[in-house]
C-alpha cells in the first residue's frame, strides 16, 4: 500500500475524532439547556431558578473521560 493510502486514513480518523468531540459537546450543550429549561418549567414563580449543578458536572465529566478514554485505545 502506498504511503497516501496510510495518510489518508490517519486523516479520516482524525475528523471522526474531531466531529466525535463536537458532537459530544453539542450534546452536553443541549443537556444542559434542557436541564434548566425544564427546572425553570417546573416552578416559574421563582424568580431564579437554581438546578442542582452536581450531575451536570457529573455528566460532563463522564462524558470527557470516555472520549479521552477511547481516543487513547485507537492511537495507531
Amino acid at each position: 500500500m502506498s504511503g497516501r493510502g496510510f495518510e489518508a486514513k490517519a486523516q479520516l480518523r482524525r475528523l471522526i475524532v474531531r466531529m466525535g468531540l463536537l458532537s459530544a459537546v453539542l450534546v452536553g450543550c443541549a443537556v444542559l439547556t434542557a436541564g434548566v429549561a425544564s427546572a425553570y418549567a417546573a416552578a416559574p414563580h421563582e424568580p431564579d431558578p437554581n438546578p442542582p449543578v452536581w450531575p451536570f458536572v457529573v455528566g460532563a465529566v463522564a462524558a470527557v473521560a470516555v472520549v479521552a478514554i477511547w481516543q487513547v485505545r485507537r492511537r495507531p
